[in-house]
Parts: structure tokens; C-alpha cells; sequence
């Protein structure tokens, strides 16, 4: 998984030999990220199907967009936003593949 909104990371985008198979873009309409400054976050998150264990995670750091990738992802998994705070409604979140192609 590759945070792509923490000007930090320096790694930004899947190996050459590896596909993208999604990608997240997240949105905040206030322009402050997805955390809050009590520690509560929204979150997206990645389960594995058969142990129901996250493995993997990400956030809007900072600012009112970015986006996360997930490279070469293979086995069932659920994804989903959790929501934990009461600013979640400022939130919100696009699913693509690796071509851009909204998922459902």
C-alpha cells in the first residue's frame, strides 16, 4: 500500500514489474484531512476475508484530496471506510482501478 498524500513518502506509485490494482481517492470538504486532533480518525481499511484481519489502512493526511494505492493484491478482501469521528461527514472517497475505472 502506497500513501500518495504524505509528502513525505518517497515511494509513489507500484514497482515496474507490479499492476495497481486500486486506487483510493479520498476527499475532505474542509480541507483539514481526514484526522482530527483527539486521535480519531476515518479511515479506509483492508480485510482479508478468510481471518477477517485489517491488512491494510490508509488516510487523508492533510489538505482536501490525495490518494492511496494498493499494488498487486491478490486473495478475497473487503474494503471499507470507517468512520471515527464526528467530522465524518466532511469525508468522502472514490474507488478506481489501475486504468481509473470507478469500482462499485
Amino acid at each position: 500500500i502506497i500513501n500518495n498524500d504524505d509528502e513525505q513518502d518517497e515511494n509513489t506509485e507500484c514497482d515496474s514489474n507490479q499492476q495497481t490494482t486500486f486506487r483510493v481517492h479520498m476527499y475532505d470538504s474542509v480541507g483539514d484531512g481526514w484526522k482530527n486532533s483527539v486521535g480519531e480518525n476515518t479511515h479506509w481499511g483492508l480485510w482479508d476475508e478468510l481471518s477477517n484481519e485489517e491488512v491494510g489502512y490508509g488516510y487523508l493526511n492533510g489538505g482536501s484530496e490525495g490518494f492511496d494505492e494498493v499494488c498487486e493484491l491478490h486473495g478475497c478482501y473487503r474494503f471499507d471506510v470507517v468512520v471515527q469521528s464526528m467530522y465524518g461527514t466532511e469525508a468522502s472517497w472514490l474507488v478506481t482501478d489501475g486504468s481509473e475505472n470507478e469500482l462499485g
